[in-house]
């Protein structure tokens, strides 16, 4: 059910050829699961952003202004999290220990901005980034939290395709061995190494090697970077 809903969303969206666009499909796939905004940020300097950061804020406007004005970046806790651990969360799972946390946090809200899940990618070539799934919706189910989990990471990718960023002449078929492609289609399926040792009759370790080394080939961060983009690539089918 899970792949089957991100390879929905990849047929739909790999073809767009412009970011508004492409951010009306990336919509059509979050809004059944309570969401109506998202973002797309480069980790940089909001108040003077770099010409290649990206910057895609799909949220009201004077909230933007009104974060970008207070620099409410520095002092917001879900964007010290995602810098500090790199690694996708949900934000109902995140503590606001501090009183400008709960601030931020009741001035958004204001704006229909209450839960999300963000991503954060991590790209050779270029600046840490955050996909960030967002609205009213208070409780995000673990399989709908792989599904957007999955689904951010192509967006993100599909944005950088669209902008004809040099990353995307890598986007081709590398050459991995059928026991990391079997690997990353069941970690697409939201499995762990042991999952998928007992699926396939290997140890958890050498699960574990084969998704390192196919993470390599692919040349991304993460096991979920690695599935998207054998994914995007024709490596894996559902």
């Amino acid at each position: 059910m899970i792949f089957s809903r991100v390879q929905d969303f990849i047929s739909d969206a790999m073809y767009e050829t412009n970011v508004e666009a492409l951010k009306s499909t990336l919509s059509k796939y979050i809004n059944p699961l309570g969401f109506d905004m998202h973002t797309c940020v480069s980790i940089v300097d909001l108040t003077n952003p770099p010409p290649s950061a990206l910057l895609i804020l799909d949220f009201p406007k004077p909230w933007v202004e009104r974060y970008i004005e207070q620099n409410y970046i520095e002092k917001d806790v879900i964007f010290r999290k995602a810098v500090r651990d790199m690694q996708a969360f949900k934000w109902q799972d995140v503590s606001y220990d501090d009183n400008m946390s709960h601030q931020i946090f009741d001035e958004a809200s204001e704006f229909g901005i209450k839960n999300g899940v963000t991503v954060p990618i991590n790209m050779p070539g270029y600046y840490p980034a955050t996909v960030n799934i967002i609205g009213e919706n208070c409780d995000v189910s673990d399989e709908d939290y792989h599904a957007i989990h999955l689904i951010s990471v192509y967006y993100y990718n599909a944005i950088i395709r669209i902008q004809k960023s040099k990353y995307a002449d890598d986007f081709q078929e590398m050459d991995l061995a059928p026991r990391e492609r079997e690997c990353l289609h069941w970690v697409a399926q939201g499995k762990s190494d042991t999952d998928i040792g007992d699926i396939l009759f290997l140890s958890p370790h050498t699960v574990h090697s084969y998704v390192e080394s196919a993470k390599r080939k692919l040349h991304v961060s993460t096991r979920t970077q690695a599935a998207v983009r054998a994914v995007f690539c024709g490596l894996i089918v559902p």
